[in-house]
């Protein structure tokens, strides 16, 4: 068994006593019951041996007054939540572009991360490996503001990291930027907008932003002096379906 935390489940219906690791059956055997005693219930140590102790942590411990099925006990193990731990930013203070960036585990599966900022989602719902993208925040107001990231298992099961403090600093405007516009989508049960940028006619294409809500509208403050930029958006719906790139618009930015 690796070092860790792992579920350890024992049954006994009367006959037969089953182990379980991890919600998988790990050992069973059958034998008669005891019979009634006075002495006291321990965890994680023989009740006749103060020598004979489990060596590690025991925590969240559960008695049942039935023997659980293979399938609840493979549900228990289910509802572990995930671990969430923002890794990026590491100042404390931000400007420009800048990768925001967590580690994200479960004893299951992770199903996606969900960054926000003051509790509002921020950029897109990811559901691979590795949880970062990059946060325009000139898109954001100047000022202190709490960036948290939201992890999600394949059993349904959420988790919040601890919060990041962060003071956004954006006072000193930018020679150049771009500022993009685009139509309202006339689809129903929609949720936002993506922004999408290349260096090239018809892609590769680099997420940018999310807007927050359904904003017709971007400012792209990233951009290099000289540089042709081709954009592309997209809309998402409020199940996560995200939609074909939009037409693409061309800006070339001046030289100085």
């Amino acid at each position: 068994m690796t070092s860790g935390w792992h579920l350890v489940t024992g049954t006994y219906d009367g006959s037969t006593a089953t182990l379980y690791v991890d919600g998988a059956m790990a050992a069973s055997d059958t034998f008669a019951a005891p019979g009634n005693t006075t002495y006291p219930l321990y965890i994680g140590r023989y009740y006749a041996d103060n020598g004979s102790g489990w060596n590690g942590a025991i925590d969240e411990v559960h008695l049942y007054n039935r023997a659980v099925t293979s399938a609840e006990v493979s549900a228990l193990y289910g509802y572990i939540p995930p671990t969430i731990s923002i890794t990026a930013p590491t100042t404390s203070t931000v400007s420009g572009a800048v990768t925001v960036s967590a580690t994200a585990g479960n004893n299951v599966a992770v199903a996606d991360v969900q960054f926000q900022l003051d509790g509002a989602n921020l950029g897109p719902d990811l559901t691979t490996a590795p949880y970062s993208f990059s946060w325009d925040t000139t898109r954001t107001s100047d000022g202190t503001h709490t960036l948290t990231a939201v992890a999600r298992d394949t059993s349904g099961n959420t988790a919040t990291s601890a919060a990041v403090v962060v003071t956004v600093s954006n006072s000193v405007p930018p020679t150049h930027y771009v500022s993009l516009t685009w139509t309202d989508s006339t689809s129903s049960n929609l949720a936002y907008y993506n922004v999408y940028r290349g260096t090239a006619s018809g892609g590769p294409y680099t997420f940018l932003s999310s807007t927050v809500g359904l904003v017709t509208s971007y400012t792209d403050y990233a951009i290099q002096a000289g540089q042709t930029y081709y954009y592309v958006t997209s809309v998402v719906d409020n199940s996560g379906a995200e939609s074909g790139y939009s037409n693409e618009a061309v800006a070339v930015v001046p030289t100085s």
